[in-house]
Order: structure tokens, then C-alpha cells, then sequence
């Protein structure tokens, strides 16, 4: 008993340093001492060159011992250690004109995936119908899908699917794979799928993803053409378990007719369920004049189908400037000012819809890219199901705004990262909250030491062990993800018998749990 009043009473006096969070150090000792002559028992040395030392402190006051050991000539330098950034910013040399990437939250979303196949290394595609694209622009080309059934140049139809050399996709006008390099299609590729982190122009919602090139899409008739055509490369998909075919997960249309009602084109919404029962969601962009769709009328915007999203475009300010509909408009997106590519390897700026609704598409093929063994099972087995389950996170993960409260079913723009945890209740993702350890594990016998945790920042974490009388133990780094167990286990562990306390840190977010070792 009087050794737990001793160590109570010394936890209660010295309390106030388990709350100051540490900082690590990199001192740079002079040649002729070392970590030893100082007593730093947990330094790290991290260059026998420079004779750099890794040293964790309090800033209030071990800088004092550090600046009085620099004024007598046993240390060199010293500086605060940072954790270096986990470079999802791409090095696209146009980035920082992307403002519209900043506002949808889409880079903690690239910490977590950058698009490319899923979990199951299967492959993702997303199609986009148009009138042209140039689909040998340098920010494109290295993206685009590669018919597999296809042998480029032989001016032979060798998949029989009606359309000769549609290596990359087709021309629903001339029936072959030629694209005329238009400037509306290529600007809305770009924003879906241009090539990420190549020190290139800019970086499209997916870095990696393969983008199926639907041109020639003018009229509604080439519409419903276009549609055809990735109907038919989705079922062969499925029917030769991936052989042939491509594995279409969403396709983008921005474009449309204003003040037009579905019975003005009676089958134009049947194509949207028929897409969806092969895992196919469509993205669509709703008018650009503003108006009630509701009323006025707009297509596609007013079919009602599960498995099609209509997006408006949205400012800087998240004011919506395009036609709205509380019932048919489902979603916002950035659409002013949009820096895309356009033809010619060149680049330039595109507004409207037609600019919001291929964020939106390749937040979907983003989606079905996330590490998510659930998710890409349904893929597979169910793809209507997980088709609606993409929707479904997409539309529950918006920031919520004034102008699309009452004028969109969402109430809100888009935001990709709270559309990957809204994935949750697919992916089987525990503990995403603010930051609190729920459960602490110690096997003294072995040294283990298992944390187990909840947190919704998926930034760089560190955690810290402290003894009773604030003296750091141990210190270390590490990054969860969102669909990963929030389980931290640590091994190789010595205590000596007492109080020991364990904190987290991440953001400013902060939380620390006490344990008991008994080891004598």
C-alpha cells in the first residue's frame, strides 16, 4: 500500500508534464561526444557521419539544455524534427490553380487511394460521352482503356461489335476508335482522369483510372448509341469473367436539354436502370440556366433512376449558379473556372456543369479504387448492390450548404474523403471518431502493449509512453487508415513495476490512458 501512495503521490506532482506533448529533436553533437556523455539514455543516433542524434524533449525546457550545451561547444546544431508530408499533393505544375480539388476535400482522399484497379487488382474504367476528345494529350494518353479483344491498327472489327480499332473507345459517328481532339470533351476528361503526379499540367479527381472515350455523342440518338456500346462491353466484361469486354463502373454525360420532360424521350430514362443492373451509375450535368428543373423541366435530370446522379455546379463561395430541383438534382460540385486540359497538350479553364459533373464521376471510379475487400467482392458478385452503395456514400458524405439545402436532394457539394468513410457500413470500418483510446492491452510477460483507438484524422499520428513521474519511455510514429483496424500493437516493451500512461497525438487532438505494470 505505501508503495502505491508513493507512486500516486509523485504522479499527482509531477502531472502537469504528461500533458505537455513532446518534441523530437535532431541535435548534431560535436565529433568528440556522443549521447552517452550527456545521459541520453533513449537518443537515437540517426547519422554516424554527422553525429546526429534524434532526442525527444519538452520545448519549455529541454531547449534550455540544449542551447546551454551549444554555448559550450558540445553540440553543433539543433532543430525541431517534422514529419514530412505523405505527398498526395501532386507535383502537376497547374495544382495550385485547382481550387476546386481543395474545396471537395479530395487530397486526404488520395492518402487513402489515387485511383487505378481495386483491392483484387481488377480493373476500373470509366467511360465518358462526348463530342471529341484529344486522347493523345500528354496529361490523357497514359490513362486510357485498352480494349483487350482489339488489335490496334489492323482496320479489322476483331471483337464483332460493330465499331473497327475501338482500341480506347469509340466514334459513334464514323463506327470506328478516331476521336476528333474537340475541346468540350477533352476539358471534361481532364477533370475526371487526368494523369496525376507526372509533372505534368494538372491532376484529374483520379490519378491512375482507365477512361473508355465515347465520341461523337452530338444528339440524343448518339446518346443512346453510346449507351449501347458500354452496355455491351460491361456484359461481355461479366460474361468472360473479365477476358473481353471492360469493367464500366460509371460514365459521365455533360450534357443534356433544358425545359424537356421525360416524356419527350420516353426510353432516354430506361437507360439508366438498365445501366445499373450491370453496376454501371451514370453522371450527368444538369442545366446551366437557372431554373427550377421541377417545373421547367431538364434531361436527363428528371429521370428518376437509382443509378444516375444529376450534378449542379457550384462557386468558390458554394453558391449554386446552374438549375436546381429538390427532387431531381442531386448533388453540387465545383464548376467555376475549372483548369482542364484542352487540345493540343495545352490547358485553360472550363465553367458550368459540364465541369462539376466529371468530379463527381471520377469520385466514383475513386470509390470503387479504395482498399476495401468488401466493396470489391460486391463488385463482382452484386454490382447493381454496390453500384447504390457508392451512390449512396457519395450522396451522405456532402458538405451541407445554404444554397443547395432546399434546392438539391443531397443539400450539398461534394466532398470525396467524407464520401470514402461514409463507405463505412460496407467496408467494415470500426472506431472512425474524435481521437480517444478506448482499450489498452499490456502482456508483461512478453512486453506487448496493444492500443485500441478511435479516431476520424488520418494525418500522421505519434504516440508516447510516459512513467509516473513524466519521464518519456518510448515515442514513435504512425499513419491509420480509414478502413484498417484502429488497433496499435507494440512489442519488445520493458516496464519496470508502477503507473505508466499512454498518449496519442494527432492535429492538436489529444488523449492519454493510464496503465499498471506489476513486473518486479
Amino acid at each position: 500500500m505505501k508503495m502505491l501512495v508513493t507512486i500516486v503521490m509523485a504522479w499527482m506532482f509531477f502531472s502537469p508534464q504528461i500533458h505537455e506533448v513532446p518534441v523530437d529533436w535532431i541535435v548534431q553533437l560535436d565529433n568528440n561526444y556522443s549521447a552517452r556523455d550527456l545521459g541520453w539514455r533513449h537518443a537515437e543516433i540517426i547519422s554516424h557521419r554527422f553525429n546526429l542524434y534524434l532526442v525527444t524533449g519538452a520545448e519549455s525546457s529541454f531547449i534550455q539544455i540544449l542551447q546551454k550545451h551549444k554555448s559550450k561547444g558540445i553540440l553543433r546544431a539543433f532543430m525541431k524534427d517534422r514529419p514530412i508530408e505523405k505527398r498526395a499533393v501532386p507535383n502537376d505544375f497547374l495544382f495550385d490553380q485547382q481550387w476546386a480539388h481543395r474545396q471537395i476535400n479530395i487530397e486526404p482522399a488520395w492518402n487513402e487511394t489515387t485511383g487505378g484497379p481495386n483491392i483484387f487488382d481488377k480493373p476500373i474504367v470509366q467511360a465518358v460521352l462526348d463530342d471529341g476528345f484529344s486522347d493523345v494529350h500528354i496529361d490523357l494518353a497514359g490513362n486510357s482503356w485498352m480494349n483487350p479483344a482489339e488489335t490496334p491498327g489492323d482496320g479489322i472489327d476483331n471483337d464483332e461489335n460493330g465499331f473497327t480499332d475501338d482500341i480506347n473507345g469509340a466514334n459513334m459517328i464514323t463506327n470506328d476508335g478516331t476521336h476528333q481532339g474537340l475541346i468540350h470533351g477533352t476539358q471534361v476528361v481532364g477533370i475526371m482522369g487526368a494523369k496525376g503526379n507526372n509533372g505534368e499540367g494538372i491532376a484529374g479527381i483520379t490519378w491512375d483510372t482507365q477512361v473508355l472515350y465515347v465520341s461523337g455523342v452530338t444528339t440524343v440518338g448518339r446518346i443512346f448509341q453510346g449507351y449501347e456500346y458500354l452496355m455491351d462491353l460491361k456484359e461481355k466484361y461479366l460474361s468472360t469473367g473479365g477476358e473481353e469486354g471492360a469493367n464500366i463502373v460509371v460514365n459521365n454525360l455533360s450534357g443534356g436539354i433544358s425545359y424537356l420532360f421525360p416524356e419527350d424521350f420516353p426510353v432516354w430514362c430506361e437507360y439508366y436502370d438498365a445501366m445499373g443492373n450491370l453496376g454501371i451509375l451514370s453522371v450527368t450535368a444538369v442545366s446551366n440556366d437557372f431554373f427550377d428543373v421541377e417545373i421547367d423541366g431538364d434531361l436527363p435530370t428528371l429521370c428518376s433512376s437509382e443509378f444516375l446522379i444529376t450534378v449542379t455546379s457550384t462557386d468558390q463561395n458554394d453558391q449554386g449558379d446552374s438549375a436546381f430541383g429538390s427532387i431531381s438534382v442531386d448533388i453540387g460540385a465545383p464548376g467555376a473556372s475549372i483548369v482542364t486540359t484542352e487540345p493540343g497538350n495545352d490547358y485553360g479553364n472550363i465553367s458550368g456543369s459540364s465541369a462539376s459533373s466529371p468530379q463527381v464521376t471520377g469520385t466514383v471510379a475513386l470509390l470503387y479504387s479504395v482498399p476495401c475487400e468488401n466493396l470489391a467482392m460486391l463488385m463482382a458478385s452484386d454490382p447493381p448492390f454496390a453500384a447504390r452503395a457508392v451512390k449512396s456514400a457519395i450522396m451522405s458524405g456532402v458538405d451541407k450548404t445554404t444554397s443547395l439545402e432546399t434546392r438539391s436532394v443531397s443539400g450539398g457539394r461534394l466532398n470525396v474523403f467524407n464520401a470514402i468513410i461514409a463507405l463505412e457500413d460496407i467496408c467494415g470500418s470500426s472506431n472512425i471518431g474524435v481521437l480517444e483510446i478506448t482499450k489498452l492491452t499490456l502482456n508483461t510477460a512478453t512486453g506487448s502493449l496493444q492500443a485500441e483507438y478511435k479516431t476520424d484524422t488520418f494525418a500522421t499520428h505519434r504516440y508516447y509512453i510516459f512513467d509516473a513521474l513524466g519521464r518519456l519511455v518510448v515515442s514513435n510514429v504512425f499513419q491509420p487508415q480509414v478502413f484498417a483496424s484502429k488497433i496499435l500493437h507494440l512489442e519488445d516493451l520493458v516496464f519496470a513495476q508502477g503507473v505508466y500512461y499512454f498518449t496519442i497525438e494527432v492535429d492538436g487532438q489529444v488523449d492519454t490512458r493510464s496503465f499498471v505494470s506489476f513486473n518486479p
